[in-house]
């Protein structure tokens, strides 16, 4: 598709208000792993009935952006669902500007605490599942290889923070595991989530990619569809060349910009597997 006329909107408060023509500056930073996905965003002159909106802490964030070409392809989509962390205006010259800092998945791995015991032949499934259903907020999503994964021999204690208990499964199993829009992921070590997506100077990759000692760094026009976890497909002279291109995974993406001018794109790390 072609890449330009940018959209954004931010909805808070499921639907309470609906932000897509005042200016917005964003940026949302997802990972694969359980630190929590987060987001800044940088809105220009709310009336100060909707600045009110933004006042309380763990209010619902959901924020799309994209392309919306007139010949039909747009590609936008949500890039960012979570709760407010922390909210400050301040005064730029004649303009208003108030500063959002947002957590994905923040109600669930703060306030969610657990205390059960599990007894011998529970699977880690079971466990995960009972976890999450003390997560406020958090759903379950794809998890990947768990099902494979043996019974316990022993009864399980899980008490404490949901965080912290898959956490320990985690360590104990080898698998990542990360909260993405309020929806919680694993994927084994080796291996990638369902997904994939070709980088290229057709799709919109921007310079030249950076190859790292683990992978590669690029970056690309602003595309929702780039997911930790996922399979990237890099396509560039410069990596053939040093003998470095083909398929990585995604361990972090960071959508990046503004509505209005400057960035609207989405950075990547990646990593090849098996080396």
């Amino acid at each position: 598709m072609l890449k330009y006329l940018r959209f954004v909107n931010m909805t808070v408060d499921g639907g309470a208000l609906s932000i897509s023509e005042l200016k917005v500056g964003f940026t949302v930073r997802k990972t694969l792993s359980s630190e929590n996905n987060d987001a800044e965003f940088d809105i220009w002159n709310l009336t100060s009935a909707h600045r009110m909106a933004f006042s309380e802490e763990y209010k619902e964030i959901e924020f799309e952006a994209g392309y919306t070409p007139p010949m039909g392809g747009s590609n936008v989509a949500m890039i960012f669902k979570g709760y407010i962390r922390d909210v400050e205006h301040r005064r730029d010259g004649t303009d208003i500007i108030t500063n959002v800092k947002c957590g994905d998945g923040d109600k669930g791995t703060r306030k969610g605490v657990v205390c059960k015991t599990h007894p011998t032949g529970t699977k880690p499934r079971q466990i995960i599942e009972d976890v999450i259903n003390n997560m406020e907020g958090v759903e379950i999503g794809e998890l990947k290889g768990i099902d494979a994964l043996p019974p316990s021999r022993r009864p399980v204690v899980t008490m404490g923070t949901g965080l912290r208990e898959i956490d320990k499964l985690s360590r104990t199993h080898r698998f990542h595991w990360m909260i993405n829009d309020g929806i919680l992921e694993t994927c084994p070590e080796n291996e990638f989530l369902n997904g994939m997506y070709i980088i290229s100077q057709q799709t919109g990759m921007l310079d030249v990619p950076t190859i790292t000692d683990k992978g590669v760094n690029v970056d690309v026009l602003l595309e929702p569809q780039i997911l930790p976890g996922r399979q990237v497909d890099v396509r560039s002279e410069t990596l053939d060349m040093n003998g470095a291109g083909g398929q990585f995974r995604v361990h972090n993406v960071t959508h990046s910009g503004d509505n209005r001018n400057g960035d609207f794109k989405t950075s990547i790390e990646a990593v090849r597997l098996g080396e």
